[in-house]
């Protein structure tokens, strides 16, 4: 039973993201309903190694259900490699002329993989690599690249990139959430999802809703961590007394009385 409830957290991570993104939306809402571990893994296999930065992210949020590893090289020592890297980077923002900006956020995201690595956020790390890939794959890099005094370094900085990202991929990862916040923790992120179909999707709620969606989302992080429980009601009242406010914005008084019980529910119930 625990598995499974695990696995529905999984899912719903993942679902947040792809709202946000706006990618596999309906993908990610099917999975959501009924997750399995057979449907993560086949919709991580095929987002993993997309193009397109933003569902590669969604498959990392998939990736705490998934047996992942070994690792190869230990983080302190891809770490390392990627700060010598951002050294490189540096450097050549002062050639890139226009362009710096764009080689400066490709420096920016591979400094902050690195610092998230060494602290133990392999989730984040992972996201910031994957935003590197895409910095180092612009049009505006791929014209700096014809530059024949800069062709063969870029190229080098856009494999060795690729290579991290691949590297830090079978980094595993897993949520610790304590077992007796597993259950409030579903109620509110089923609760958080149906505001964000209604804000992102739909376009409705304006913003007391994108306000209480923040607040939501704190709450799941509280709840993840033990002795969390206090400021997740904290954060999950004031979404309460907004409600009022998010009905005012043209979502319906049937939904937003549904959050209300639900809510109230989750702070009885919490820990």
């Amino acid at each position: 039973m625990e598995d499974e409830r695990y696995l529905k957290i999984v899912a719903g991570l993942a679902y947040e993201c792809s709202i946000v993104n706006r990618v596999e939306v309906e993908s990610l809402s099917r999975l959501y309903k009924e997750p399995t571990l057979e449907g993560i893994m086949e919709l991580h296999g095929r987002l993993i190694d997309s193009p397109d930065h933003r569902e590669r992210e969604v498959a990392i949020w998939l990736e705490p259900a998934l047996e992942l590893g070994p690792i190869g090289t230990p983080p302190e020592q891809l770490a390392r490699e990627m700060q010598e890297m951002e050294f490189i980077l540096l450097i050549l923002t002062r050639k890139a002329g226009e362009v710096w900006r764009t080689v400066n956020r490709w420096m920016d995201y591979i400094a902050n993989a690195a610092i998230s690595l060494l602290e133990g956020y392999w989730i984040d790390a992972k996201i910031y690599l994957s935003r590197a890939v895409e910095a180092s794959r612009s049009v505006e890099v791929e014209e700096l690249k014809r530059q024949p005094h800069l062709s063969y370094e870029i190229d080098i900085l856009q494999r060795a990139t690729l290579s991290y990202f691949r590297e830090l991929r079978r980094y595993p990862v897993r949520l610790s959430i304590p077992s007796g916040s597993m259950e409030p923790l579903l109620l509110v992120q089923a609760v958080l999802l149906e505001m964000m179909e209604d804000s992102y999707l739909r376009g409705i709620g304006g913003k007391p809703l994108r306000e209480s969606i923040h607040r939501l989302s704190s709450a799941i992080r509280h709840l993840m961590v033990e002795g969390g429980g206090l400021r997740a009601e904290g954060e999950i009242r004031r979404v309460v007394e907004d409600l009022p406010l998010i009905e005012r914005e043209g979502v319906r008084r049937e939904r937003i009385e549904d959050h209300r019980v639900r809510l109230l529910e989750v702070m009885k119930a919490l820990p």
